[in-house]
């Protein structure tokens, strides 16, 4: 049986992995609610700042080619 390590925010199911977090694997219909309004911004391969990793999650659930990119505000290219 696959474990999850303590302290992991996963839950069952698929996983995909980035720096130190892993990150569940969001599918469309099944997506986060109720995201906590703590400011920890994220940025996205799309080049949007979101307010903390769940904001990511409900639009990786619209739009599954985005990802994490990095933890931090995006910074502007040039």
């Amino acid at each position: 049986p696959i474990q999850t390590p303590p302290n992991s925010t996963a839950e069952a199911g698929d996983t995909r992995s980035h720096k130190s977090h892993t990150i569940p694997t969001v599918t469309r219909g099944n997506c986060p609610k109720d995201c906590t309004t703590i400011y920890d911004p994220v940025c996205g391969n799309d080049g949007v700042t979101y307010p903390n990793l769940c904001s990511l999650q409900v639009a990786a659930c619209r739009d599954s080619l985005i990802q994490l990119a990095y933890e931090g505000e995006c910074r502007e290219n040039g």
